[in-house]
């Protein structure tokens, strides 16, 4: 089974999550404020997450 890319559709849900105005959601100024620290971080959290699951996907397909 071949790898799989996962970097374009990572970029696309983090354009995505960037464009969203989280201050206008109803949840908390907690939250909100969390957000808008993890904001610039975004693409590098879900690179890892992307690593992580592509990984898992590509161990699965070697025991099926």
């Amino acid at each position: 089974m071949e790898k799989l890319n996962l970097a374009p559709v990572i970029r696309s849900l983090a354009e995505r999550l960037q464009a969203i105005d989280y201050d206008r959601l109803p949840i908390s100024d907690y939250n909100k404020k969390y957000i808008r620290n993890l904001k610039p971080a975004m693409l590098y959290y879900l690179k890892i997450y992307s690593a992580c699951l592509s990984k898992g996907f590509n161990t699965l397909s070697t025991v099926l």
